[in-house]
């Protein structure tokens, strides 16, 4: 077991002002790391990771004991999509930048990518899977994809 310390720092300063914080996050008895680079092809969107109820397996993920998901954007020029999945099988696509990342918490009860009527009370409900495409039907884009997890159940 380890702990994993993550530590977010944004600064400028801007006429003559600065702004910015530093935030410190600490995620405690890890016990799965999940890394990986990873090439993305024109016009395929490719797996990540998928998540399961209650067993590790390869890019398979027990979505309980997932804490800390970073996925990064390797390029210098070129966006990339990120699409993530619901239990129910509603999706929400992101689009990182280049040379951005994308940060995710727990898994169990996370998203809600329906439509909500009432935003005091959406419907919360399991991250399934996490695929990414390139941007452009024209390149390929390089990404690094980690995640820290608490147990490693079989």
């Amino acid at each position: 077991m380890a702990d994993l310390k993550v530590t977010i720092k944004e600064s400028i300063n801007l006429n003559n002002t600065s702004y910015g914080s530093t935030r410190s996050a600490t995620y405690k008895d890890i016990t799965d790391v999940y890394k990986r680079t990873l090439t993305l092809t024109a016009d395929a969107v490719i797996n990540l990771y998928t998540t399961d109820a209650a067993k590790t397996q390869g890019s398979v993920l027990d979505r309980d004991s997932i804490k800390y998901v970073r996925i990064s954007n390797l390029e210098s020029s070129e966006a990339i999509n990120v699409k993530i999945t619901q239990g129910s099988a509603d999706v929400t696509w992101l689009q990182v930048a280049a040379g951005d990342s994308l940060i995710l918490g727990t898994h169990s009860d996370a998203m809600d990518a329906e439509a909500e009527t009432d935003i005091s009370s959406p419907t919360l409900d399991n991250i399934a899977q996490v695929d990414a495409s390139a941007n452009t039907t024209e390149t390929t884009a390089r990404i690094e994809i980690f995640v820290a997890s608490v147990i490693n159940a079989a």
